[in-house]
């Protein structure tokens, strides 16, 4: 009977909405916030949204739509909980996988907006698990936290690709050795990294740890696991991601250019992305015997680094609106005016009180995975020897596993081969044959008939009719010209005649 979440939160809360009905509700919506919000198998749009412009790819992934399924799904928590118990653990189940799934494909990527986009697509599993296991303050709160840090660093690999890597996003062949180059840019990247990883007293730990304390502390347990296991992967691609772009070797794009002149390799085998306008002036280049000098790759200008600083200093600050090491629940208090509803009322669980040694297995994971990332990255991609270079090449199995998380578990190609072609090309080909024997018909059908009618009109009304009226008129308009001409003979004596003999008559 009512639309508005009010209406609806409080007649979950004062028991009169049937278990059956608020299970309806809640899952129905839920399947509507799965593509909203990017969850499995509904998540796909989502990495390939981030083939625009990274302005835009930053407002999609960060803020703007990809959080409004989770959003939703908050301000109906109250329905949710009263719904029967398996819907919360079919939520949290998804929003677990999607967290897990999407981690994994992140570590195999090398462009570095791909990297971002599948970590975007983790952290919305986080938020789902969150509100699946009872954290739904800590999810919603996420919300807030990503979109700082999420953003930053969107912006950072367009300031990357706008200076540094000349219009490349691939932090294999274009990347390497830009920390120092570019220093605003790699000083915010680490703020917002630390802040994704769950890095102590930055945003994200304070949104994203208390997920999984939540789920420790309402007897989740594999969702727990799962939420840890997820926290060291994320530290793991994004380790992984910082050392290929900003340490080691410089490479291709980044090695050298002159103001959008660079070596012709570093522009081949890219995938497509919106280029980001390079700004430089071609003819501002200095020139020694006749030839451009080379240029290092430099930090972007002001317009781009100013916001990077703005999101950078709230990636680190934010957190601190709900920080419950320190019992400030400032962001708690807003959400519950927006909701209706306290926590502890309509089945909404108070978050755990916050202990230190709850959050040790987390900081231990983050640190694992910075440690074992930092290491692999150095001994895969750094210039030093070491068995594992190439060792996915050597070993049969290890290459498959990587190629399988390189093509995003052919789910991908599942979709396009199977499920498109399977539903599209029936259709394609149903309305082709309608289109071509049926409208086809129709439409020719249509124009022989106006061409016959065309033709009798013709030869009936234009010809015989119309025509007939003219000519005939004409040939009046002959004859009596033909009587009349002997009277116009030129003759005054004539004329003076006729004239005399029409005054006689009259």
């Amino acid at each position: 009977g009512t639309l508005s979440y009010e209406g609806l939160n409080h007649a979950a809360h004062d028991g009169k909405i049937a278990a059956v009905t608020a299970t309806g509700i809640a899952l129905m919506l839920f399947v509507g916030a799965c593509g909203k919000s990017a969850q499995l198998p509904l998540y796909i749009w989502l990495p390939d949204a981030m083939e625009g412009p990274t302005p835009v790819s930053a407002l999609i992934h960060a803020a703007t739509m990809v959080t409004s399924g989770v959003f939703l799904m908050t301000r109906t928590a109250p329905v949710l909980a009263e719904a029967y118990p398996w819907a919360a653990d079919v939520v949290a189940t998804v929003g677990a996988l999607t967290a897990l799934f999407a981690a994994t494909i992140a570590v195999a990527q090398t462009d570095i907006k791909k990297v971002l986009a599948y970590s975007t697509v983790s952290q919305l599993g986080y938020m789902m698990m969150g509100l699946g296991v009872g954290a739904w303050m800590p999810a919603v709160f996420h919300i807030f936290t990503h979109a700082f840090f999420k953003c930053c660093l969107f912006l950072c690999a367009g300031s990357i690709a706008h200076t540094g890597s000349h219009h490349s996003f691939d932090m294999k062949t274009d990347m390497g050795g830009l920390r120092k180059k570019m220093p605003v840019t790699f000083a915010t990247w680490i703020v917002s990294t630390a802040a994704l990883c769950g890095v102590p007293f930055v945003s994200g730990f304070f949104s994203k740890d208390e997920i999984i304390d939540s789920a420790h502390a309402n007897h989740y347990t594999v969702f727990y696991v799962i939420g840890l296991i997820g926290a060291f992967m994320t530290t793991a691609y994004m380790t992984r991601a910082t050392y290929l772009t900003f340490f080691g070797e410089a490479r291709g794009g980044a090695s050298h250019f002159v103001h959008g002149h660079h070596d012709d390799h570093a522009d081949t085998g890219h995938d497509a992305h919106g280029h980001d306008a390079h700004g430089h002036d071609d003819h501002h280049a200095p020139v020694q015997h006749g030839k451009p000098l080379p240029f290092a790759p430099t930090d972007s200008p002001w317009q781009i680094t100013v916001p990077l600083l703005i999101l950078g200093v709230l990636a680190l600050v934010s957190g601190y609106l709900n920080a419950a090491p320190f019992h400030w629940h400032k962001f708690e208090h807003w959400l519950e005016s927006s909701i209706g509803l306290h926590v502890g009322e309509g089945g909404l669980p108070e978050p755990p009180a916050f202990e230190w040694i709850n959050a040790v297995p987390s900081i231990l994971l983050v640190a694992l995975g910075f440690t074992v990332s930092l290491y692999l990255s150095k001994a895969v991609f750094g210039s030093e020897r070491s068995p594992f270079k190439g060792l996915t090449e050597r070993n049969a199995l290890l290459g498959a596993g990587h190629r399988f998380l390189v093509n995003k578990y052919y789910l991908d190609a599942l979709y396009e081969n199977v499920v498109v072609r399977a539903v599209a090309h029936p259709i394609s080909r149903a309305a082709y044959w309608v289109n071509h024997n049926i409208l086809d018909g129709v439409v020719n059908a249509v124009g022989l008939g106006g061409k016959r009618a065309g033709l009798w009109v013709y030869r009936n009304i234009d010809q015989r009719l119309v025509d007939g009226v003219v000519n005939g008129s004409g040939v009046t308009a002959r004859g009596a010209g033909g009587a009349l001409q002997p009277v116009q003979s030129g003759k005054v004596s004539l004329y003076g005649a006729l004239l005399f003999g029409a005054a006689a008559v009259e």
